[in-house]
């Protein structure tokens, strides 16, 4: 039979499932007993119509989620848009602070978290600026102050000088007080560069930290060759050897010139060389300056010190020939200034060689 019958003994009665075989239904069947009448009660439903109520449910629920999740994708895409141009907006002004344009205005968003991120950063660039502010004030005293004690020392030095000349120019100096006034008048040259030199490294530093630097295009060649003229005095050779006829440079044309005459100032005076070769080449975008001696060299243990202020390899040598302990000092500041390093290599007996590297500014 195509029909099932299902009895229940709590009610009595039988639950009918009939199958068609075209339109398939679905029925219960029913026995009830009212006043000692039996009555049957049948209901049946077409397995078609329950289908399409459940396919019309599922399209219902699906079309449901569909819209859900749409309006959850334009929420996210909405925040996410909005979070993107409020860290745009965030970065293009860290970015200008970090350019030292501390006076950029940080503008605070709504968003909790971006509120709290932002106002921290707006609150740094305060501090910041008040530090920048007290070191700016701090450097222009310490450079008004060198400035105003070095010309108070140079004062006196100029009148001892123009004394000592005087005495000089008088050819009648005893023998002996010769030795004495050999060593006043020493003593008072050795002040003298002293002073030069601590306000010479002094503008420097202060150069350093000043975005609006002195610089040029110049002939680097042309310097070099100014350089080793200007030492036409000593009694060594002093050749230029180089990788290019013309090499241009950006930078302190009167400083690098200070650098340089302190290299060749150190070899000549330390070094007990015969003769001095440098070397200018250009490669892989870098420009190289080396000056090599031929002397006594330099022992290792002094090769990471020698570049420190009044640092001296032989103390009692250095100050027997007027050195004050700063000038390589100058040389690496003056070398930092542009951006570049600087390197010794150096071997007790056989010379010392210094390699200053600087960059090419493509720009």
């Amino acid at each position: 039979s195509k029909n099932s019958k299902i009895f229940n003994k709590k009610y009595n009665k039988f639950k009918i499932y009939k199958l068609a075989l075209k339109n398939r239904k679905i029925g219960v069947r029913e026995k009830y007993f009212i006043n000692n009448d039996v009555y049957y009660l049948e209901i049946t439903v077409s397995q078609a119509d329950v289908m399409k109520t459940i396919m019309k449910t599922q399209k219902n629920a699906l079309t449901f989620f569909i819209a859900c999740l749409m309006f959850f994708i334009i929420v996210l895409i909405q925040v996410f848009y909005t979070l993107r141009n409020t860290f745009n907006t965030l970065e293009d002004s860290v970015i200008e602070v970090a350019n030292g344009n501390l006076e950029e205005e940080i503008e605070i968003p709504k968003l909790g978290l971006l509120k709290e991120l932002t106002s921290s950063i707006k609150k740094m660039v305060q501090r910041l600026k008040l530090q920048i502010t007290r070191l700016s004030q701090l450097e222009q005293y310490k450079s008004n102050f060198l400035q105003n004690i070095t010309h108070e020392i140079k004062t006196p030095i100029t009148a001892i000088n123009s004394a000592i000349e005087l005495i000089e120019s008088r050819n009648n100096i005893e023998d002996i007080d010769k030795e004495c006034f050999e060593i006043i008048q020493f003593q008072t040259k050795s002040i003298d560069k002293l002073v030069n030199d601590i306000l010479c490294l002094s503008e420097i530093e202060v150069e350093k930290t000043n975005d609006n630097k002195n610089f040029k295009n110049f002939n680097l060649t042309s310097l070099l060759k100014k350089v080793i003229n200007s030492f036409n005095y000593a009694n060594i050779k002093i050749d230029l050897s180089q990788s290019e006829e013309k090499i241009n440079f950006y930078g302190n044309k009167d400083l690098i010139f200070t650098a340089i005459s302190n290299l060749l100032t150190n070899a000549i005076k330390y070094s007990k060389t015969d003769k001095i070769d440098i070397f200018l080449r250009k490669e892989d975008k870098k420009i190289y300056i080396e000056v090599k001696d031929y002397g006594i060299g330099i022992e290792p243990e002094h090769l990471n010190h020698i570049f420190e202020r009044f640092y001296r390899v032989d103390k009692n040598r250095s100050r027997k020939l007027g050195g004050t302990g700063l000038g390589l000092a100058i040389v690496k500041n003056i070398i930092e200034l542009h951006s570049g390093s600087i390197d010794v290599i150096s071997e007790v007996n056989n010379g010392t060689n210094f390699i200053c590297e600087f960059k090419i500014d493509e720009n």
